[in-house]
């Protein structure tokens, strides 16, 4: 299944990108949100892992602009910011399952593995959010 990763941060895009692809994933990692839009109806991911707060781009904003471009394509926020701007509480963001940063691998696959169980016609965008342990 194809995933989509954007952070900020090249080092986490890309950890995540390996994370993801040693587990069966097609993943790709963005740094960049415009590279990330223009690969997006070609490749259509399944899903979209994606930080909130990435300096100059707004993660929520982003997620309203996928989800308008690629209806199926799953949300999922992982953010180091817990509290305030830019973590769960962020406006818009209760719409999506929430991880916080660090998180242990199994959780973020076993979150993203039941965000894509989820049927599209069933999608309600409303999985619990976790925050790390």
């Amino acid at each position: 299944m194809r995933v989509f990763i954007i952070d900020d941060e090249w080092l986490i895009a890309y950890t995540l990108e390996l994370i993801l692809r040693d587990n069966g994933f097609d993943a790709t990692g963005f740094t960049v949100v415009d590279d990330l839009l223009r690969n997006l109806i070609i490749a259509k991911p399944a899903a979209l892992i994606t930080d909130i707060d990435m300096g100059t781009v707004n993660g929520v904003q982003l997620a309203e602009t996928v989800s308008v471009l690629l209806p199926t394509c799953k949300i999922l926020f992982l953010s180091g910011r817990v509290d305030g701007a830019g973590g769960p509480g962020e406006s818009g963001c209760q719409h999506w399952p929430f991880l916080a940063k660090p998180v242990h691998t199994s959780v973020l696959l076993d979150t993203l593995n039941s965000l894509l169980s989820i049927s599209d016609s069933g999608f309600d965008r409303n999985i619990p959010s976790t925050q790390a342990s």
